[in-house]
C-alpha cells in the first residue's frame, strides 16, 4: 500500500556489513512484495532518549536490546532464525553465517506474508 508503518528494521550501531546488508534486503523484499516500506535505524540512543520495549521493531543481529541479546544467549542458537520475543522479531545469524542461510529463509514467501501481516495489525 506504499504506506510507511510503525515498524522499524533495527541494527547495531556497530553492524557488520552483513548486517546491513540483511537489513537492506528485508526492507526492500518487504517493500517489493507487498509494498510496506519500513523505516531503518540503530541501536545508538543519544544523551536523553531512552530505550522503549514496547515499540514494534525488526532487529537484525545482536542488538544492544535485551530481547535480541537472550536470543543470542541462548543454548537453542542455532546459527541462525527468526524469532519473537515481546513486541520484537529477530533476525539472529552466527558472524561466519553472515545471514546467509536467513536470507534464503526469509526469500520464501509465505515468511515474507506472514511478517507484512503481522506488520499491517500493529
Amino acid at each position: 500500500d506504499g504506506k510507511t508503518y510503525a515498524v522499524k528494521v533495527v541494527t547495531s550501531d556497530t553492524a557488520s556489513s552483513a548486517e546491513r546488508q540483511v537489513a537492506a534486503n528485508l526492507r526492500s523484499s518487504l517493500k517489493a512484495q507487498t509494498k510496506l516500506t519500513l523505516n531503518a535505524s540503530t541501536d545508538f540512543l543519544a544523551a536523553g532518549e531512552s530505550y522503549n520495549s514496547s515499540a514494534y521493531e525488526i532487529l537484525i543481529g545482536e542488538t544492544k536490546h535485551e530481547e535480541a541479546k537472550s536470543v543470542f544467549g541462548s543454548s537453542s542458537f542455532n546459527g541462525y532464525g527468526i524469532k519473537a520475543v515481546g513486541n520484537k522479531i529477530i533476525f539472529c545469524f552466527s558472524p561466519a553465517d553472515e545471514g546467509k542461510e536467513l536470507v534464503s529463509l526469509f526469500a520464501g514467501k509465505e515468511i515474507s506474508d506472514k511478517l507484512s501481516r503481522a506488520i499491517m495489525e500493529k
